[in-house]
């Protein structure tokens, strides 16, 4: 039996065209949003397009914290407003970034903000975005610090056995360079960053 291959977006910032274009790359994979859907621009259009492809979604900043200064129809905010923090599926956490007991969105920036993070679940990898900084951190468990990599288009990672890793998707919306990855395909042993 093939392995399904989940497509993993955050930060869209309301880039419909982009999610759309995504979509139609992977008309056959599973879509997964990692929070931070709002943005500028076309955000009813964005969270119709999530909802009607019943995208599972996780809350970002721009949803908890600034949704009010963005135009979206009060539908819309009433779906986004039973959106969950995060997500977990066996061994796998789908999640914005590192969350604090005060619902505060930290970025996972430095190998402290990684082993706590690490430290907040038992997960072998962690697919989070809110830093538009594709790559991952790595750690093998006691004292070792998290190593950060970071990642480009078509760059493929394969976790090994025994290491735990925070993945960094990237932002399809709002990318830091245009040269970054967009968002990540797994498929169950690896993980491709991959551009528009």
């Amino acid at each position: 039996m093939a392995t399904e291959r989940t497509v993993i977006v955050s930060d869209i910032h309301g880039d419909f065209d982009s999610l759309l274009g995504v979509m139609n790359e992977h008309p056959d994979d599973r879509l997964f949003c990692l929070g931070d859907a709002v943005g500028r621009r076309n955000n009813d259009r964005t969270l119709q397009l999530l909802h009607d492809s019943h995208t599972p979604c996780v809350n970002g900043n721009h949803e908890v914290d600034i949704m009010h200064i963005y135009q979206v129809s009060d539908d819309w905010r009433r779906w986004v407003q039973g959106w969950p923090d995060y997500r977990v599926e066996r061994d796998l956490l789908f999640t914005h970034t590192l969350i604090d007991e005060n619902r505060r969105f930290l970025e996972i920036d430095s190998t402290l903000s990684a082993r706590r993070m690490y430290d907040s679940g038992c997960f072998r990898l962690a697919f989070v975005g809110h830093s538009h900084s594709p790559g991952w951190w790595s750690w093998s468990g006691g004292d070792e610090r998290p190593v950060w990599t970071h990642a480009g288009i078509e760059t493929t990672l394969i976790p090994e056995h025994g290491r735990r890793y925070i993945v960094d998707v990237g932002s399809l919306g709002e990318p830091k360079r245009p040269t970054d990855p967009r968002y990540v395909c797994w498929d169950g042993h690896s993980v491709c960053w991959r551009g528009l």
